[in-house]
């Protein structure tokens, strides 16, 4: 596995983690809950160490659909002959992505207890839908996970938003 890999949580990852849909045996959760689309496999690796050999376990996670590398992934959907730049490093926006990263945000920096926060983004079906409940999880985590978390997340989901 390369090093550099940098793996985040796919859907059914998401579902995991929030609902305990598949059962996932307790160290593979507790990587998988680490997984957060920023960190390389290397890096991961240094802040599990106390998981033990990760590298099975990111494979076992890969293989079952709970992570995928998304600069792999977005590497094979870019046209030959495209120019290269800012533009295509750029991930398009989306509200789906958007939703995605701040779910994703909530589930890393609270856990289960961002549970009724991430059901709320879940619901979210509109742009301005979505930037009111994240607005309300910005305030959340403001007031549990400090300010600099808090204004990180909303820079995080300002970028992808539509």
């Amino acid at each position: 596995m390369d090093p550099s890999a940098v793996f985040a949580k796919t859907p059914k990852g998401l579902e995991e983690v929030a609902n305990r849909t598949y059962k996932l045996p307790p160290r593979l959760r507790a990587l998988l809950i680490m997984v957060d689309g920023k960190i390389s496999a290397a890096e991961l690796a240094a802040k599990a160490a106390s998981l033990g050999g990760i590298v099975p376990m990111l494979a076992e996670l890969s293989s079952q659909g709970f992570i995928a590398a998304p600069t792999t992934q977005a590497a094979e959907t870019v046209p030959a002959g495209a120019a290269t730049g800012t533009a295509t490093a750029t991930a398009p926006r989306s509200l789906e992505g958007a939703r995605r990263y701040a779910i994703d945000q909530i589930l890393t920096l609270l856990g289960p207890n961002g549970d009724p926060l991430t059901e709320r983004l879940e619901k979210a079906q509109s742009r301005e839908a979505l930037v009111t409940e994240g607005e309300r999880c910005r305030q959340a985590l403001r007031a549990i996970a400090g300010a600099q978390k808090a204004e990180r997340f909303w820079e995080g989901l300002s970028a992808r938003l539509p």
